[in-house]
């Protein structure tokens, strides 16, 4: 067909289109895709969609990033009705987001891989449309997990009181590990490629764990973002007796750029913890006062008495009442 007016649109149209002209060779065939979107206001409305169409849905409404890493472009954005992913694997969006950033005018298909809802852009919707918006992961229960997967799917939660089943060896990219809080067991997969736990330690510890909720077709899955997102509790099993006091020990270790040191007393005391370099050297003196009866909790951020970044390396801190002394060792990481 020979067109030589405007063609008019109304709804999403493939168009394939050369130009000719007499006594020449056509040109190539050009293929475009006029998109019409489907306008929907929520993650929870895109996600009642029908996936794998190829419709183009917008979202009106703005989105917060909880994570975001390089591997095929992967995002994981929430509003207030629901969590999704996003899989970039063609690199659309060219701008560079942070986690807290809120992203207004998303559009893109909808699809489903292995049970987990996908959106895959179209277009980069440019620069964050906020920035600095406070992330809270949402509470929910190992049960919920079991039993209630679907409502949280790529979102970001914290379950409470959990372990490693077998702690042994270091965080391995792609692995999982079963985590149990002694009645129920989920599992934890090491995801998040890029993550600065991978390589390091797997917590021998009770820990509040933070993550986000993904599944494949072997299972479904947490899967924390960073080391910030193991915070240990204080549960007996975690001290270490000595006499009348209990030192936990710091998590996570090995440890960048930050580590939380616990301890928890029979009686008010006054408590002194101070770090060591593998010189012996006092390098800095974390903490000096008078603590109550209880649990505590000690963030030492890798600097010295000057307030200095210390290099890598091991370090140890030793944690002194009036008739009690404990060291531990640590190691940072850079």
């Amino acid at each position: 067909m020979l067109f030589t007016n405007p063609i008019y649109l109304s709804e999403t149209t493939t168009l394939k289109f050369r130009a000719e002209k007499e006594g020449m060779t056509p040109s190539l065939i050009i293929t475009e895709i006029y998109w019409f979107p489907l306008y929907v206001n929520s993650i929870a409305e895109l996600k009642q969609q029908q996936p794998g169409t190829g419709a183009v849905f917008s979202l009106t409404n703005e989105v917060l990033v909880t994570f975001s890493q390089d591997f095929r472009g992967q995002k994981y954005i929430r509003d207030n009705t629901s969590a999704i992913m996003i899989d970039d694997y063609e690199g659309i969006i060219n701008t560079s987001y942070q986690i807290g950033d809120g992203i207004t005018g998303l559009q893109g298909n909808l699809f489903s891989y292995e049970g987990m809802y996908q959106f895959v852009p179209i277009e980069d919707p440019g620069q964050a449309s906020s920035s600095g918006n406070q992330i809270s992961p949402i509470l929910i229960t190992i049960n919920d997990f079991i039993y209630d997967f679907e409502t949280y799917q790529a979102e970001l939660v914290t379950i409470q009181d959990l372990r490693f089943t077998n702690p042994v060896g270091n965080f391995v990219a792609g692995e999982v590990y079963e985590l149990t809080n002694e009645t129920n067991s989920i599992y934890f997969r090491c995801t998040f490629y890029d993550s600065d736990y991978i390589g390091t330690t797997i917590p021998d510890q009770y820990f509040h764990l933070s993550g986000i909720l993904t599944q494949r077709l072997e299972g479904r899955f947490i899967t924390a973002r960073s080391l910030s997102d193991f915070m240990p509790t204080t549960s007996e099993k975690d001290f270490v007796e000595n006499q009348n006091h209990l030192l936990i020990r710091n998590y996570p270790n090995p440890f960048n750029p930050n580590t939380t040191i616990s301890f928890n007393l029979i009686t008010d005391e006054y408590v002194i913890i101070s770090i060591y370099n593998i010189k012996g050297q006092k390098i800095k003196s974390l903490i000096e006062g008078d603590f109550k009866k209880g649990v505590h909790h000690i963030i030492w951020e890798g600097k010295d008495n000057q307030e200095k970044n210390v290099s890598s390396g091991v370090y140890y801190y030793q944690l002194n009442t009036r008739n009690f002394s404990l060291v531990k060792k640590m190691m940072l990481i850079k």
